[in-house]
């Protein structure tokens, strides 16, 4: 879970604005965001040692970004701004992991 790591001393990682509003926010994640991907691709900080603050997941080759403290979250290499808050951010988790069920859905039928 993303809450239980998030503020390890060895990280040295301070939260802007609201130490409770982060916290609410991570945990919200946890409870909200983290269990729509179960099954379908692990959630992790792809790169905890520089940016201990963002994770990521993948499906196919559409990478998600977030940022649980603030609730933001954003497809890699697409225009606009993040999505914010929880409602957005579920509306485009979930959009995409339709998206990706779809598209492993897609198949040509076998003919005999």
């Amino acid at each position: 879970m993303v809450y239980d790591l998030w503020y390890s001393e060895d990280d040295g990682f301070t939260p802007r604005g609201s130490y409770e509003e982060s916290c609410d926010n991570n945990c919200d994640f946890d409870c909200e965001i983290i269990p729509l991907f179960d099954g379908l691709t692990p959630v992790y900080f792809p790169d905890r040692a520089n940016e201990p603050w963002r994770v990521q997941a993948k499906l196919g080759e559409t990478k998600i970004n977030f940022w649980p403290h603030k609730m933001k979250a954003h497809v890699e290499f697409t225009q606009g701004p993040a999505k914010e808050g929880l409602e957005e951010v579920l509306a485009l988790v979930k959009k995409y992991i339709r998206e990706y069920e779809d598209s492993e859905l897609d198949f040509d039928p076998i003919e005999d």
